[in-house]
């Protein structure tokens, strides 16, 4: 038990940042973009704690995509640093597959994150996560669907349906690290 909280701890003190100061307006978990469009993006300052003394004079934005842990770099969308007091900037969607994908600002220490926006039609997490098979048995034998009792009568049957597999519900949140991994 003491080994799994000292790596907490160690995970924790590696941690960025987890802060909302660039608070984004738009794009919100409801917009839907596509590949090619220009899209204007803005923000509002909200410091939480000791931000301001980390904050830079200026920002840069990342489009990425990935859970709250595994985050893609896809494009750094804004060529130069923005000054801070500047909050809105015009970006073009990058040419990606259909997908859920986020901003995440960097300004001096501070990181932070855009919910999470459909780019097209994506409605799913991305990337997808796969499930793993449970079975590892490989005898060929074994490979027949286990009889499961289907009503009062005892009757069994050996259809080998498998239940639906479940995704975590999406994140709302403003700060992707902040909800469950999905």
């Amino acid at each position: 038990m003491k080994f799994l909280a000292t790596i907490a701890l160690a995970a924790l003190a590696l941690a960025p940042n987890v802060s909302a100061y660039f608070y984004t307006n738009d794009p919100v978990n409801t917009d839907v973009m596509s590949s090619g469009d220009q899209y204007e993006v803005l923000w509002e300052a909200k410091p939480e704690g000791d931000e301001l003394s980390q904050l830079g004079t200026d920002y840069t934005v990342h489009f990425k995509t990935g859970g709250d842990i595994d985050q893609q770099l896809i494009a750094v969308i804004t060529a130069e640093p923005i000054p801070i007091s500047q909050t809105n900037f015009v970006f073009t969607v990058p040419d990606v597959a259909p997908g859920l994908y986020f901003l995440e600002y960097h300004s001096g220490g501070v990181v932070n994150w855009s919910t999470r926006f459909s780019v097209n039609g994506g409605t799913a997490t991305y990337p997808v996560e796969e499930e793993e098979p449970t079975n590892t048995n490989t005898d060929a034998s074994s490979a027949e669907p286990t009889p499961t009792p289907t009503g009062d009568d005892g009757e069994e049957s050996s259809t080998g349906s498998q239940p639906e597999p479940t995704h975590p519900p999406k994140c709302h949140h403003r700060r992707p690290r902040k909800c469950h991994k999905f």
